[in-house]
């Protein structure tokens, strides 16, 4: 399997592209709820998957929540932190003045190691001598947290896993929708036929739209999806004739290593100048 990149000019036609059938009714992931709200009104009954934020899979529970949403693991860790800043006091190894900057900016810092961890990078990959007195002690603490169990990212999940989590967001998506004022039976057909394919359909594939900044969580859970043989399409909005307003998405995404499909069929007329970043 592997990652394929699909792209298109116009959002309200998104379903007469060439490759809609192969999409329509794998699960959705979006950059934002936003983004959710606004493919549910244009495409209507035309998506048949589960369709939800991106971030919702990785903090889902059998997923990432207990690192990603977990407040109690970031005070843990914020202690441990805060221990470590006053062993190197009361050891000498750092003055008073020093420790009082620690503190103060300990937030930063601990951002900065969850960062690392979160990336799999660890204290070897960095050539401690060649880095300033702030760089140096980064790196000390870098390697003392290590050893901690509270800074050890979740162990990778396999496609059973997975595709429970995604089955449990698609009946999620409907409990959601059933508290709503507005709610009809009608539009309660719509995730039932999205619950329906998530369950009876095995995970081959599964559609990103519009991430233009992958957070380390995110990229993480890719990659483990596309080594387990799931096809990660990435789909998003991109005019070929205003290459230049698009080419962040060029540079992401030429990061992945594959070409682009674009849509062959031209959605907008030659004398419509809309930009859309769905």
């Amino acid at each position: 399997m592997a990652f394929k990149i699909y792209t298109y000019e116009d959002p309200y036609k998104l379903n007469r592209t060439e490759f809609w059938d192969e999409i329509c009714d794998l699960p959705h992931f979006c950059v934002a709820r936003t983004q959710v709200n606004g493919l549910k009104d244009v495409l209507g009954n035309d998506i048949k998957g589960l369709l939800c934020p991106l971030d919702d899979l990785v903090g889902h529970e059998r997923i990432y929540k207990s690192w990603t949403n977990n407040i109690g693991l970031r005070i843990q860790q914020y202690s441990v932190v805060s221990a470590i800043f006053d062993d190197l006091l009361n050891r000498g190894h750092i003055d008073e003045l020093f420790y009082m900057s620690l503190r103060h900016n300990q937030n930063h810092l601990l951002e900065a190691l969850r960062l690392f961890i979160e990336l799999g990078l660890s204290a070897d990959v960095l050539d401690r001598s060649k880095g300033h007195k702030e760089q140096q002690l980064f790196v000390d603490i870098l390697q003392r947290v290590q050893g901690n169990q509270l800074f050890v990212f979740p162990a990778q999940k396999t496609k059973a896993i997975i595709h429970q989590a995604i089955i449990e967001l698609a009946h999620h998506e409907l409990d959601e929708y059933k508290d709503r004022e507005s709610s009809s039976v009608k539009g309660q057909k719509w995730y039932e036929t999205a619950i329906h394919n998530t369950e009876s359909k095995p995970l081959t594939a599964v559609v990103i739209h519009g991430v233009h900044q992958f957070t380390p969580p995110q990229l993480r859970l890719i990659t483990e999806m596309e080594h387990m043989g799931i096809d990660i399409i990435f789909l998003f909005n991109y005019q070929k004739r205003y290459s230049k307003i698009y080419s962040s998405w060029e540079k992401i995404y030429g990061c992945f290593d594959v070409p682009m499909r674009h849509d062959p069929c031209p959605c907008l007329h030659s004398n419509e100048t809309f930009f859309f970043r769905l």
